[in-house]
């Protein structure tokens, strides 16, 4: 089985504005990561899990998570064939 881990750190939208670049240069005393971190693994059909310290603050059905949302946008997307151009 295949498997890709990706790591988004905390704050990282708003590094621009200069006071997150301070917090996404410090990590906590613990030697944990601030920010998220997505498993994906190969599979025969789509599931998500959310663990976590936070995971109560995300949406209880996987549904209505942005994550189940973006995935099958990406799979109409790749399974429809562009128009031809006029």
């Amino acid at each position: 089985m295949k498997a890709l881990r990706a790591y988004a750190p905390a704050s990282i939208g708003n590094v621009s504005l200069g006071f997150d670049v301070l917090g996404a240069a410090l990590a906590p005393v613990d030697g944990s990561r601030l920010g998220d971190e997505v498993d994906i693994e190969s599979a025969d059909t789509f599931s998500l899990t959310t663990v976590g310290p936070f995971a109560h603050k995300l949406p209880s059905d996987a549904d209505s998570n942005i994550v189940t949302q973006c995935y099958h946008y990406f799979c109409c997307l790749l399974y429809t064939s562009p128009s031809p151009r006029d």
